[in-house]
């Protein structure tokens, strides 16, 4: 997995994840998932892989960064996470995940291996902490010394059985930089009230509310506050995956380009993207909020 530009893979014997699943039912009874009905089906299912794929014995997870040296021009004013700035990682990780299923199947016994990226109920952030990966930070997101958290998961289960690593100690000690940052103050240690979250707010499709305009740091798609606060997310290398870079007419927008944008800009500039998902209505929206009267 290396060999395809993951920068950490981690082993863990499969088996129930009970305290993951205690931690995420108390959090669903709280409210704080802003009633996702995807989150409340199967929450069984989340902790437990065997139930996904009776034969599973071992569980992979695989780390990809999506840091790059290049950031949005300031100059811009309009910002966008920087898990967003090059290809859908769905379609890039998929990709790559496929060639070690294949694999697996061409070296072992196994014939139950199955691959997921955000696309299954599988707690991947618990299965990388339990896989020697990291350990959940403040922000509720996975850290590692050295992606830091601007990283996504793969997650592979599978029927063959391997040499498991062990989980690392957490390292964010006393430091609240994560929880200090958060302007509308969705988090608290290791805990996320996503109808609060910057992210949240600017993918879902209700209105968003009016008294957030001024917290929202000109974000027009997700929100990479927390990270940009977090000592581990300092002096990080940039990631070598070309599909994550940023495309030349993305650095090229100006403010006006924005606040201009068509739909067929739009489709220009995010083919094959993640903000493809919001479509070009829930950007142009995202932009009027965000926008200077």
């Amino acid at each position: 997995m290396l060999d395809l530009g993951f920068s950490s893979v981690g082993f863990a014997k499969a088996e129930v994840l009970t305290e993951d699943l205690a931690f995420f039912n108390s959090w669903m009874a709280k409210g704080f998932h802003a009633g996702k009905a995807y989150l409340e089906r199967n929450p069984e299912l989340r902790a437990n892989p065997i139930l996904m794929m009776p034969e599973t014995k071992s569980v992979i997870s695989g780390l990809i960064s999506y840091y790059t040296a290049e950031t949005l021009p300031e100059s811009q004013y309009y910002k966008i996470s920087r898990y967003a700035y090059g290809k859908d990682y769905h379609t890039v990780i998929n990709a790559k995940q496929k060639q070690v299923v294949d694999y697996i199947a061409e070296q072992t016994s196994s014939k139950n291996t199955r691959a997921f990226v955000d696309s299954s109920p599988i707690f991947e952030k618990a299965w990388a902490k339990r896989a020697g990966l990291g350990w959940i930070g403040k922000n509720t997101l996975l850290l590692n010394q050295t992606t830091g958290s601007f990283h996504f998961i793969g997650t592979i289960i599978t029927d063959i059985e391997l040499e498991y690593d062990a989980p690392q100690a957490e390292k964010c000690g006393s430091c609240t930089k994560c929880l200090d940052a958060c302007p509308t103050q969705a988090l608290a240690p290791y805990e996320i009230d996503i109808r609060k979250c910057i992210t949240h707010l600017l993918e879902q499709k209700n209105e968003i509310p009016t008294e957030l305009k001024s917290k929202v740091n000109n974000y027009i798609y997700a929100c990479d506050i927390c990270q940009e606060a977090c000592p581990w997310n300092q002096d990080l290398q940039p990631t070598k995956e070309e599909d994550f870079q940023i495309s030349s007419s993305l650095m090229q927008m100006k403010k006006e380009d924005w606040e201009q944008l068509t739909e067929e800009k739009f489709t220009e500039l995010f083919q094959n993207s993640a903000i493809e998902r919001i479509k070009y209505a829930g950007l142009k929206r995202n932009i009027d909020f965000v926008r200077e009267d």
